[in-house]
């Protein structure tokens, strides 16, 4: 990519220039000017090159980059806490403000799902009177 953008700045350089044969000026072959677009595309162009650099490694060694083995350490402390289970370390079950509600919230849901089953199967099997 870095060879690709280089070449294009050369080839835009030299695409860019305006060469009048009609005029047949004497050494007409280079026009010097300054090509302020396609200096100011160029510095766009690097400056990508370079976020895209920084992008491909961001575990680098650099002061901006993040700390890998740290991270790594952390979240490995972190699984292997809390996958060890330890019988001592239960939870002791506290009996909330809305312990009665939640059931029954729960046994109501149940009747109303076996009351809409029953009307299910009446309108799939149909009673022979």
């Amino acid at each position: 990519v870095t060879i690709a953008v280089y070449s294009f700045f050369l080839f835009s350089v030299l695409g860019e220039q305006f060469l009048d044969p009609a005029q047949n000026l004497p050494n007409n072959i280079i026009d010097l000017y300054v090509p302020v677009f396609s200096l100011l595309q160029f510095f766009f162009y690097i400056g990508w090159l370079k976020v895209a650099e920084s992008l491909i490694n961001p575990f680098g060694e650099d002061d901006h980059d993040f700390e890998f083995v740290a991270l790594i350490k952390r979240h490995l402390e972190m699984s292997y806490l809390l996958a060890d289970s330890s019988p001592q370390e239960q939870p002791t079950m506290v009996q909330e403000a809305y312990w009665d509600s939640t059931l029954q919230a729960q046994t109501e849901q149940a009747e109303l799902c076996t009351v809409a089953f029953q009307l299910a199967n009446r309108f799939i099997q149909p009673e022979e009177v």
